[in-house]
């Protein structure tokens, strides 16, 4: 029997630091949550989960298109609220194809993520950092 890990789920959490994103996917778990990262051309981050929801390909192996992310597996597109904009031959793509995102905010040199329930993320408990 292994052991059960649990987390506090509505929770800030620091998940890098600003300069570390850019317009390439970066990887990161956070409480167990894969997550990918990336800048758009506006300077937005962008946090979705890190697998593509077709055959579970991590989005991270990815490359950044046009400020949205696609999947290096089968080529499907998510924008930066993780709604799929674009699959390969399909005119109609289902609503399951899109993945989750996660509420971020920046104090200083840092990126925090919020794991838990987003509609209870409040970025006024981060505290203000130079």
């Amino acid at each position: 029997m292994s052991p059960t890990m649990t987390f506090v789920r509505n929770q800030w959490y620091v998940i890098a630091a600003t300069d570390e994103i850019d317009d390439s996917p970066l990887a990161r778990t956070v409480c167990g949550e894969h997550i990918v990262l990336f800048r758009q051309t506006d300077g937005t981050i962008v946090a979705l989960a890190d697998r593509c929801p077709h055959r579970g390909f991590p989005l991270s192996l990815g490359a950044v298109v046009d400020d949205e992310i696609q999947c290096g597996y089968h080529g499907l597109k998510f924008d930066g609220c993780g709604t799929c904009t674009w699959a390969p031959l399909q005119n109609n793509i289902p609503s399951r194809a899109n993945v989750g995102s996660y509420p971020l905010a920046v104090t200083g040199p840092w990126v925090w993520v919020w794991i838990g329930d987003p509609a209870a993320a409040n970025r006024d408990e981060l505290t203000d950092l130079p």
